[in-house]
């Protein structure tokens, strides 16, 4: 269900469902079953935070070298970092193995 959050919210958000922590990590067994480790763990002090929204002005994300030769960024997944960072994560060890380029 949604939950109306104002358009710039005070924090913390006190009228916020006091279970959506549990909702959330419920959710995301479905994708991460090995989180059921955490299902008793949660009180109600528990927050939720998905993280920074980082993004690019292109809108694509940084793959790849940067600086020294053996330092290597991923970033900038803007607001597809969970869906997309395994994909991300594995082009660019398969780069640094040397078997996959990554592309332009």
């Amino acid at each position: 269900r949604h939950i109306d959050i104002d358009e710039n919210p005070e924090f913390p958000i006190s009228d916020v469902n006091e279970f959506y922590p549990q909702l959330a990590l419920k959710g995301c067994q479905k994708i991460m079953p090995g989180l059921s480790i955490y299902d008793d763990a949660l009180g109600k002090d528990t927050t939720v935070d998905a993280g920074y929204y980082s993004s690019t002005s292109d809108g694509r994300p940084i793959v790849g070298q940067h600086g020294p030769s053996n330092a290597f960024v991923l970033g900038g997944l803007s607001g597809w970092g969970i869906m997309s960072s395994a994909a991300c994560g594995e082009l660019l060890a398969q780069t640094i193995a040397g078997s996959v380029p990554l592309p332009a």
